[in-house]
This record gives structure tokens, C-alpha cells and sequence, in this order.
């Protein structure tokens, strides 16, 4: 039986006197000997109160705000779709009650009526768990919500439709809303915490073009107004932010092996090196190692990542300005290679041996780069298939990593675990080694339940 290690908060006392700190307890959890008579099917994720206090910019209590938790299975990937949302209302006293998840870290901020024109926001509480007390209060003034058009698209026709989102610049949850563009071509930003945010770009193909930052306060247009290259600007006729997509530029990628011959088959990813978004594909290698992709042709700095990927071979890791790639007569080729590498493989079985499909695995691991130093690039996504197995290529041996497991609330409902949804369970940790193969896991036989406490 393989162990398996469970990641979760505890509530502190923000007012107790002892140090605060971060620090782990260990412990035991006996799985062998429980009854099987219980149905765990029928279990539900558990959740505790959660009580706070909103007060407005003159220190009075706020009555009416609207206030948000929002948490992520994985607070900072956008991409794991696992979200928890509550929304309540506090009385005449500025307070509130909510019931939230046991094992999440919350998002919490509070905001005025989210139809007017304009709107209040508070600061925002990060890390909020189950047993803590929060205390927000009015920040800045207040708002105009902001209406956003795309300049530029034209040159981009090739992969309309255009699609965009916008994703709040502050909350370690990372808040997503996708954008909806009217007949006059512009959208309605909703409204959101923090004092910016970022809009992303991406093609009919879903593949990444481009992003950028839009501040959302007044305060935060006065700095950003006064930044070389802006490309997001307010038009002075209507008030609407104009975001100015550059034109695209074709670059070739090659991808070669230790010995210098071409890998065909490699897997090209990029992320939006502005947002947290993940590494999604845009090419594949031909016959001859080559691919070609798309970037927006930009006049000043603006740095992508590029991951090469490819069965059997070590990732490989580019970053790049994009301005510098053709600039004054320099090569627009951007040639990545990759070394033999390494697999991680297993099983994810329930209690009863069923094998537990399309469980999320992510991947923590160093990813060499021709730099000095080598980048953690993760956690990169992957699925168990059909049979509940795994094989995760691409591991250097010398490098240490991390393979975690975020069932969904379906799949631990199966377990002992249904009152920890949302919570990445660690399944394998290695500081070296080549080809590993864990063999059967059970996704419910916990030895160790790893408990870090922050405050």
C-alpha cells in the first residue's frame, strides 16, 4: 500500500498572543481498520461558519454590502475549474455568517450594489478559513465600472472569433469572468476586487494571443498613464479603456535532441507570462522538428515562455522578449532541445478497486532552461485515463518533485475524504531518481495527514 499525504488549513486565533507563524503538525490517521459499513457515497463536504464585520470608509458599520468568498481547489491555477462561491449580505450592524468549506482558503472582499454605475469596494482578506473572524472596510472612492473595446483585431481575422476574459489582479483565488462583446464592440467589466486587472486574448482555436493590464481605480491610472508602451488607454470621448492588440508576427520553433537530430512530435506550449494562466498548446513539431507560431509583434519588452514537450525527453523551458525575436535583423528562429528523460507512473484506485478516472494530477518540477538557473514550471496538468493509471514523462533524474492528486467532490464522496473537497492530496515525493512507477494507489488509505498552519 502506498502512503499518500493530505495538505490542509487549521484555523488560528489572529488574536492570541503566541507568535505567528508557519509551522507543521504531523498527523496519524489509522485507515486500515475502519468499518465498511458506513456509505460514503452519501457523504457531502462539510462546512463551518465563517463570521466578520464590514465597516465603510467613516468606520461605521456597512449595511447592505455585498460580501464574497470565492476559493479555488488550487488557489493561484485558473485552469483547475474546482471553484467554491458564497455570497451573503450583512444587517444593519455591518456583520455577516457564511458556511464555507472545511478545507479551502478563501477570497473574502465586500462591494456596494453591483448594478449602479458606480460602486465601493473593500480591501481584500486573504487565507480566510473555517473558525476565523474577518474585518473589512471601505478602501478608496468609488468606482466607475469599466466598459473595454479591442483595437487592432483586424490583423487577427485568421483566428476569430476573438475570445477575452478578465481576471482580478489581486485575489490569490484567481476570480475569472469571461468577457461579452455587445454589437457596439465593446464589454462590461464586472465588478471586481483590487485596484487592476487583467484581460486575456485568445483565438477561435483557444490557444493564447496576448494580454494585458487594466487599472481600475483612479489612483492606479495616474501611475499606469505615466508607463512607456501602455496598451491599455482611456478614450477621452466616451470613457471606454481601448486595448490595443499588436499585429501578429510568425515565428519558427525548432526542437532538437541531445545528439542535435530533430524531435518530431514535440508539443509546444506558451503561457500569458502577465497572468498566472497555464501553459496551453499552440504547435506540434513535423518530421523535421518544426513548427511555426504566432506572437504579437511588440515595440518594448514583453517576455513569453515557451515548453517543449515530447515522450520520452526532459521538458524544456525558453523564456523571450518578444520585441528582440526578428528585431534589426535577428533571427526569428527559436530553437529549444531536450534530453532524455524520465516517468512517473501508477494507479489511483478507490477502497473498492475501481479505478478512479479523470483524477487532476499535477506535476511540481524543475524544468532546465539554458539559463544559469532552472525554473519551476507547474504545476503542469495531467488526467488519469480509463483505468486509473498515469505515466508523466518528461522528469530530469537529478531534479526533485512533486505529484499531487485534486479529486472532485464526486470522486472523494467515493472515500473517507468527502469532507476535505478541494484538497490537493500529495502522492508521490522524490528528491531524485529516474523511471518511477508507484504501482496501485488508493486515494483513501492515508498514513500521514501533513497540517500547515499560517498566520
Amino acid at each position: 500500500m502506498h502512503k499518500a499525504i493530505l495538505t490542509l488549513p487549521v484555523a488560528v486565533n489572529p488574536h492570541s498572543r503566541c507568535l505567528r507563524t508557519t509551522f507543521l503538525v504531523v498527523l496519524t490517521v489509522a485507515t486500515a481498520g475502519l468499518s465498511g459499513q458506513e456509505d460514503a457515497a452519501k457523504s457531502q463536504p462539510m462546512r463551518k461558519r465563517v463570521i466578520g464585520v464590514v465597516r465603510d470608509r467613516s468606520g461605521k458599520p456597512w449595511e447592505g454590502a455585498h460580501v464574497v468568498l470565492f476559493a479555488r481547489a488550487v488557489p493561484t491555477f485558473s485552469w483547475i475549474e474546482d471553484t467554491d462561491t458564497v455570497r451573503v449580505r450583512t444587517d444593519a450592524r455591518g456583520r455577516f455568517r457564511a458556511q464555507v468549506l472545511l478545507c479551502r482558503r478563501y477570497s473574502v472582499w465586500a462591494h456596494s450594489d453591483p448594478d449602479a454605475a458606480m460602486y465601493r469596494m473593500t480591501q481584500i482578506a486573504e487565507d480566510v478559513i473555517a473558525g476565523t473572524p474577518v474585518r473589512l472596510s471601505e478602501e478608496g472612492k468609488p468606482r466607475t465600472r469599466t466598459r473595454i473595446r479591442i483595437q487592432g483585431a483586424k490583423a487577427w481575422k485568421h483566428r476569430a472569433k476573438l475570445r477575452a476574459r478578465v481576471w482580478s489582479h489581486h485575489p490569490k483565488s484567481v476570480l475569472l469572468h469571461p468577457l461579452l462583446f455587445g454589437k457596439d464592440s465593446t464589454a462590461l467589466l464586472p465588478v471586481l476586487p483590487g485596484d487592476g486587472c487583467f484581460i486575456d486574448v485568445y483565438g477561435s482555436d483557444r490557444a493564447p494571443i496576448w494580454s494585458v493590464f487594466v487599472p481600475l481605480t483612479d489612483e492606479r491610472w495616474e501611475r499606469h498613464a505615466k508607463l512607456a508602451g501602455c496598451r491599455a488607454t482611456r478614450n477621452p470621448r466616451d470613457g471606454v479603456v481601448e486595448l490595443h492588440i499588436p499585429p501578429p508576427k510568425k515565428i519558427k520553433v525548432v526542437v532538437t535532441n541531445n545528439a542535435g537530430k530533430p524531435v518530431p512530435g514535440a508539443k509546444i506550449s506558451r503561457d500569458l507570462t502577465l497572468t498566472r494562466g497555464p501553459f496551453e498548446h499552440v504547435a506540434t513539431t513535423d518530421a523535421a522538428g518544426i513548427c511555426q507560431i504566432e506572437l504579437t509583434d511588440e515595440k518594448d519588452g514583453y517576455e513569453i515562455n515557451l515548453l517543449a514537450r515530447a515522450s520520452g525527453l526532459t521538458r524544456c523551458l525558453e523564456t523571450r522578449d518578444i520585441s528582440k525575436i526578428g528585431a534589426k535583423g535577428k533571427s526569428t528562429d527559436i530553437a529549444l532541445k531536450v534530453n532524455p528523460g524520465h516517468a512517473l507512473r501508477g494507479r489511483v484506485l478507490f477502497a473498492d478497486g475501481e479505478a478512479v478516472a479523470g483524477l487532476t494530477l499535477l506535476m511540481y518540477s524543475p524544468v532546465p532552461r539554458r539559463s544559469s538557473y532552472n525554473m519551476w514550471v507547474g504545476p503542469l496538468p495531467y488526467k488519469t485515463d480509463a483505468a486509473g493509471s498515469f505515466s508523466i514523462p518528461g522528469r530530469t533524474a537529478k531534479y526533485g518533485f512533486r505529484l499531487e492528486a485534486v479529486p472532485t467532490a464526486a470522486q472523494l464522496a467515493r472515500t473517507r475524504l468527502a469532507d476535505l473537497s478541494g484538497t490537493a492530496i500529495v502522492l508521490a515525493m522524490d528528491a531524485v531518481g529516474a523511471d518511477k512507477d508507484y504501482g496501485d494507489i488508493r486515494l483513501d488509505a492515508l498514513q500521514r495527514v501533513d497540517v500547515r498552519v499560517t498566520g
